[in-house]
């Protein structure tokens, strides 16, 4: 009996040897790092090459590897993390590199994670249709006929087109896509909670490592919304003069069908005043989308940062036309070798592409500098930041004094009409987008969570495009419909609150490096103000930059911002700052517009008195 006990122990004691700290450590340093850095490279090309070519045979060729990768994480989660209580390690960075370790996503499903794979490919194949015009039911798919309203001038869309687009997309396998939201659904939760979460909404969240993250949403959205309220005030007077009270009526609600006539009523409240002319430059220079990239480059080359040109090179695609079968939708793409970065864009050479140019290429920018960390830790710190760094160069490489220093302009244009012209741009490109960033992720928080139930899915939608977005649903909503998976991040499983979150970011990074580069005085706003701050050129900023993305996800993401500018909360009040020349103006705009509506009442009712009486 003796000797039994001791064979016991002496199991028990090699055991627990396996599952040591060290050798634990050993495992995770050595062993995974090397699988998993080939999977996911492997992944990345086989996915890659589906995106630029999306046939059967690519689809399944990505399955097949992506099974691979997501078959060594469940092994490894099973053999090696599965038991481990992140308080019980004493090493603060492995501790760190177990916990995203421990994350293997739909990968603990095990047996239904391919059924999970093929839910969110469906989803995603239903939320982009084609319809036939109005008048022609019978056209084949693929052919001129089909209509894209995306593509149609605004003014040959009448409200009776865009009506038959909305109910002809949403009638169109209206079950089919409750069943697979449902069955997402249900995986969904399932996976979190196999992975010790509550729900889906706490797994995504946690990486943020906020105690109240939600509550810390609703600040920031809290201390914008005076902002955005004045905007959308300005913007929906002037839509109610072009298209009347019958659309536009006093509840400042937006009538569905003219949401893109609002969006896009953001141009210049000067169109007279010059503005800056970036198409107009890029045509002048007789720029390619290579030449904007390498326009781009020189931005961090000045700084002292990475060249990014490199993923501009061979197997990426920037072109006009793309081939057939590919999927277009702007993406860069760090194939997790060192040394593979690549872009996917389609365009033009205009004020977009440089734009959206200058936000791929800050996704490449810091993926090369985070490149050496372990690969657990090769992300950034949070999405949020991910999303938020080519933006970030952007509100520097889009002032006039950047275009005037490098040569691209022979003259500022300085007054109050043509700075209120820019920052009318700037709020179309992010003020504009936050209701939409904010109320995506709250309508699935809330599903997630339970709060929100079936029977209220599409209800709780537009209720919630109504309270925060103030747009009218188009048509009574019912159950039978799920208008929400027309939403591409919905139906793709991509969480969208990181734009929401990068939005405040990136005016928060840019006031931190303008005053790291002294050009921006917060006491002499005048001389230095933030909305004109350019540190091109400037090393210590780029420095900073450098030793605050390389970290990639090692460290939580208020160290990385304590790095990178000083400061450790996400807050408002940047963005706040610089738009206050627009707020100005659109406090000016709307108190006439309030005047000229009091009049208008008065002379009705003294008109009215003089009728009746």
């Amino acid at each position: 009996m003796l000797r039994l006990i001791w064979v016991f122990g002496l199991f028990a004691l090699l055991d627990a040897q396996r599952h040591s700290e060290e050798l634990l450590k050993d495992f995770i340093e050595n062993e995974y790092e090397a699988e998993y850095t080939k999977l996911t490279h492997d992944t990345m090309m086989s996915l890659y090459d589906y995106f630029t070519n999306s046939s059967l045979d690519r689809w399944n060729y990505y399955l097949n590897e992506n099974s691979k990768k997501m078959q060594f994480e469940y092994e490894a989660y099973q053999e090696w993390f599965k038991d481990w209580k992140l308080e019980d390690i004493k090493d603060p960075l492995l501790r760190r590199k177990v916990m995203f370790a421990k994350d293997i996503n739909e990968a603990i499903l095990g047996t239904e994670t391919s059924e999970y794979t093929v839910i969110i490919e469906q989803m995603r194949k239903l939320s982009d249709i084609s319809l036939c015009p109005i008048f022609n039911q019978t056209c084949k798919e693929g052919s001129e006929e089909v209509m894209d309203i995306s593509k149609m001038n605004k003014q040959q869309i009448s409200e009776n087109v865009r009506l038959y687009a909305f109910l002809a997309q949403r009638q169109q396998n209206t079950k089919e896509r409750r069943h697979l939201w449902s069955r997402y659904l249900d995986l969904s939760n399932k996976i979190a909670k196999l992975l010790g979460f509550k729900n889906k909404m706490e797994q995504w969240t946690y990486v943020y490592e906020m105690e109240n993250f939600e509550a810390s949403i609703e600040k920031l959205w809290t201390d914008s919304h005076p902002l955005l309220m004045k905007l959308h005030k300005y913007l929906f007077n002037d839509c109610r003069k072009m298209f009347g009270k019958k659309s536009f009526g006093d509840d400042y609600l937006i009538p569905y069908f003219h949401l893109d006539d609002y969006l896009s009523f953001a141009d210049v409240p000067y169109p007279d005043i010059r503005p800056l002319q970036i198409s107009a430059i890029i045509l002048y220079n007789n720029y390619t989308l290579h030449d904007i990239g390498r326009l781009v480059n020189d931005f961090y080359l000045s700084l002292g940062l990475e060249d990014v040109t490199v993923s501009m090179q061979n197997d990426s695609v920037l072109t006009e036309y793309p081939p057939t079968n590919m999927n277009c939708q702007a993406s860069s793409w760090d194939m997790f070798d060192k040394k593979t970065y690549r872009l996917m864009f389609c365009g033009t050479p205009n004020y977009y592409s440089y734009i959206q140019l200058h936000h791929e290429l800050g996704h490449i920018q810091y993926d090369i500098l985070y490149k050496e960390q372990p690969s657990v830790f090769r992300m950034g710190t949070t999405f949020a930041f991910h999303e938020a760094i080519g933006e970030t160069f952007l509100l520097s490489t889009y002032s006039q004094r950047y275009f005037l220093d490098r040569g691209l302009i022979d003259k500022e244009f300085h007054s109050k009409e043509s700075l209120v012209n820019k920052m009318m741009f700037m709020a179309k490109q992010r003020l504009l987008f936050l209701p939409h960033g904010y109320l995506v992720d709250k309508w699935r928080w809330d599903v997630f969570t339970g709060k929100t139930t079936e029977e209220n899915w599409n209800k709780s939608w537009w209720d919630l495009r109504r309270e925060i977005q103030m747009v009218k649903a188009p048509v009574n909503i019912t159950e039978e419909h799920l208008d929400p998976l027309f939403n591409f991040h919905i139906a793709y499983d991509q969480q969208y609150v990181n734009y929401f979150l990068a939005t405040y970011l990136q005016f928060q990074l840019h006031r931190g490096f303008c005053q790291i580069a002294g050009e921006y005085d917060p006491k002499n706003k005048s001389s230095k103000p933030l909305h004109d701050c350019n540190y091109y050129g400037n090393k210590e900023v780029g420095a900073r930059i450098r030793q605050g993305l390389s970290y990639g996800r090692s460290k939580p993401w208020y160290e990385v911002l304590d790095a990178l500018i000083g400061e450790r909360e996400l807050k408002a009040d940047a963005m706040i700052e610089y738009f206050e020349p627009l707020a100005e103006f659109l406090d000016e705009q709307n108190a006439v517009s309030h005047i000229n509506q009091s009049v208008y009442l008065f002379f009705y009712l003294v008109c009215l008195h003089l009728l009746l009486f």
